[in-house]
């Protein structure tokens, strides 16, 4: 495998872990931890779009500089 193939896949790498920790901070809010009523499914998408905006609130960034 040439080295400049290394290196883009380095970079993936990394970047993948970064959004599977995004994912877990996602799915542990507590905003999905009841039941979701029926009568409330058509704002799933709404109460998604929270979550993942609180998500990025919390704590600190997960990416401090992108990979080119």
């Amino acid at each position: 495998m040439p080295a400049y193939q290394v290196r883009e896949t380095q970079a993936i790498a990394r970047l993948r872990v970064h959004v599977e920790r995004v994912i877990r901070r996602i799915k542990e809010n507590k905003l999905f931890d009841g039941v979701i009523l029926l009568s409330h499914a058509y704002n799933i998408n709404q109460l998604f779009a929270v979550a993942c905006m609180l998500s990025n609130y919390q704590n600190k960034a997960l990416v401090k500089k992108w990979v080119k």
